[in-house]
């Protein structure tokens, strides 16, 4: 049985070749009650996971590397998807937010379309680019005098989490920061512009 194990701070989503569930809960209560039997034997605890033959995990935060090392210390293998996920669909599943239709222009330059920029790589981009994936937390304030690579930030809404703070700005923009960064750098306002840093690019297509 293969298992895509999907994280957040509320619980996570399990998605396996039947179907899908959400559970609430706190990291170790799940991967003891879904994933691990607790038995009387010889030498200890007991891990009983006959079907479990395959275990992905959608990685890129500090919860996912919780489950990951939980899973571990009771043996379970875990893959991890987050670097390259190849298509906007697999991005999405990934939890990644800004996931934009580009026009490629020539080896190293693209358009937005939907947030009206332009963005310039100093590596290629692959022919079969159809979209570009870029994580909200890697959106970041632009340097002094920089003028490419940069997007619009108009009315930002700011959405609850207790971690970090969430801002949705026009054109759906997604941009996410730790609150204390926000607080301290910011002094929470927001900012005019912000930076696509191209080592931050997924290359999709489809």
């Amino acid at each position: 049985m293969k298992i895509l194990l999907i994280p957040d701070w509320q619980g996570c989503t399990i998605i396996t070749d039947n179907g899908y569930c959400t559970i609430q809960g706190l990291p170790n209560d799940i991967v003891d009650k879904v994933f691990v039997s607790e038995i009387p034997i010889s030498n200890g605890i007991g891990l009983i996971t006959p079907l479990v033959n395959e275990l992905t995990i959608v990685s890129g935060s500090s919860v996912a590397s919780l489950y990951r090392k939980l899973l571990n210390e009771h043996h379970i293998v875990t893959k991890e998807i987050f670097k390259n996920p190849g298509t906007p669909a697999a991005a999405k599943l990934t939890g990644c937010k800004n996931i934009e239709k580009i026009e490629r222009v020539d080896d190293h330059t693209m358009v937005l379309p939907n947030w009206n920029t332009t963005v310039c790589v100093k590596g290629m981009i692959p022919e079969n680019t159809t979209h570009i994936g870029i994580r909200a937390h890697y959106l970041r304030l632009p340097e002094n005098g920089q003028r490419e690579n940069l997007v619009e930030c108009q009315n930002g809404k700011i959405l609850d989490d207790p971690f970090e703070l969430v801002v949705v700005f026009e054109h759906d923009v997604w941009w996410k920061i730790p609150k204390e960064s926000w607080q301290k750098e910011y002094q929470e306002k927001m900012p005019q512009y912000l930076a696509i840093p191209e080592e931050s690019i997924l290359y999709l297509h489809g």
